[in-house]
């Protein structure tokens, strides 16, 4: 599966992306919500690991923006804030607390496979 990993700290997000490319996926980091929205344009991910909390442009963003110009990309948003987990974001989205485990990140990928 196409993955792209979405994270303003760039040794999760380069440890995810080496983690998931070891299981088998192609994945690309990106560290800024622009950037993601960049790579996605080419990449056409077929789902995006993205922190919520980023500067510039947050997850929640970075979801609305994949939800609008890729089309059956599904996000699985990370955020260290507990009550995120109970907001719902717009689309195919889905939200863990961090730490996240590699278990639960290749679950999610699973499901949309």
């Amino acid at each position: 599966m196409r993955v792209l990993v979405v994270d303003d700290h760039r040794p999760l997000a380069d440890a995810l992306t080496a983690m998931l490319c070891g299981c088998g996926h192609i994945a690309r980091a990106a560290y800024d919500g622009a950037e993601a929205l960049r790579v996605a344009e080419d990449f056409q991910p077929q789902a995006i690991i993205s922190d919520v909390n980023m500067p510039e442009m947050n997850g929640f963003e970075v979801a609305k923006a994949v939800a609008e110009c890729i089309p059956g990309c599904r996000v699985l948003l990370m955020s260290i804030e507990p009550y995120h987990a109970f907001l719902q974001p717009k689309g195919s989205a889905k939200i863990v607390t961090k730490p996240v485990r590699l278990t639960e990140l290749l679950e999610f990928l699973r499901e949309g496979g």
